[in-house]
């Protein structure tokens, strides 16, 4: 005997049907999404404080001396490359590294590899992005994360390119670092010729070993601007590119349209329910 459909049956027919064809038409949406989208390369790289030598005349005047201002002085320079290092991160993100970039054409053009035409050899709009428009893509696309528990950081960039990702960071390090060091030499000067001034005034003793250490270290911090060795932040693990394209990641973005899919086709039938469609 023939059973006859019951209007429930039916209904949940009907229901499984909607849903499928709203999960397979989020299938076939999300595999031309990642067809279409750029396969992007992470590339990493991780940073750590640069050793500061407080120099050999500062640490011979706080044995000689014991000195309350050079003691003070040791201190705060013990602090220094901590401080110069959190300065560095910031550093990386600022209108004063996009400069260095912008007077780059080829890292230019692979930072705003979508704007840039490389056929034409022109920007698709006829316009090269100014300093304002490089800092904001440096500040969306550089990613900075701890390195567990420790003072170490990870400077990380996506790119479709492996090799250009890499040598961005590498780039952007080097900039950044030129950049510290220019500034950290207009205050060393300005610093020295304060100093060579305060030394020809009368003072005490300690005052004169505590002036005279400073003018030292300020000489030494001119020295190190002036020479090929970085600065705020050495560069432990050089950056690096995925083997493989981290993004999109297809299997997630694939199963988010399916569920997106499935979930529109059952609305749409309790839709029809509803209004007797």
């Amino acid at each position: 005997m023939t059973q006859i459909p019951t209007l429930d049956r039916l209904l949940a027919q009907f229901s499984l049907k909607h849903i499928g064809i709203g999960a397979l038409s989020g299938l076939i949406f999300a595999l031309l999404l990642i067809a279409t989208l750029p396969k992007l390369y992470r590339a990493e790289m991780t940073i750590a404080p640069a050793e500061r030598s407080l120099g050999i005349e500062l640490g011979s005047a706080l044995q000689n001396g014991q000195t309350a201002a050079v003691q003070f002085l040791m201190q705060r320079l013990g602090s220094a490359a901590s401080t110069d290092f959190t300065a560095f991160q910031s550093r990386l993100k600022t209108g004063e590294v996009a400069k260095q970039v912008m007077n780059d054409p080829a890292l230019l053009h692979g930072l705003f590899y979508k704007k840039w035409d490389k056929k034409g050899k022109k920007w698709r709009r006829g316009r090269t992005p100014d300093i304002a428009t490089i800092r904001e893509e440096i500040q969306k696309k550089i990613i900075l994360r701890p390195v567990g528990t420790t003072n170490l950081k990870t400077v990380a960039y996506h790119h479709p390119d492996p090799v250009f990702a890499t040598r961005f960071l590498n780039a952007l390090f080097k900039k950044t670092d030129t950049v510290m060091k220019a500034q950290m030499q207009q205050r060393a000067i300005t610093r020295i010729a304060y100093l060579q001034q305060q030394l020809k005034q009368p003072q005490t003793r300690d005052q004169e070993v505590a002036l005279v250490a400073m003018l030292k270290e300020q000489e030494h911090l001119k020295m190190i601007s002036a020479i090929d060795i970085p600065y705020a932040a050495i560069m432990l693990e050089a950056p690096i590119a995925s083997a493989k394209p981290v993004s999109p990641k297809g299997s997630i973005l694939a199963l988010t349209f399916i569920i997106i899919g499935a979930s529109a086709g059952h609305a749409i039938h309790r839709f029809k329910i509803k209004y007797s469609l």
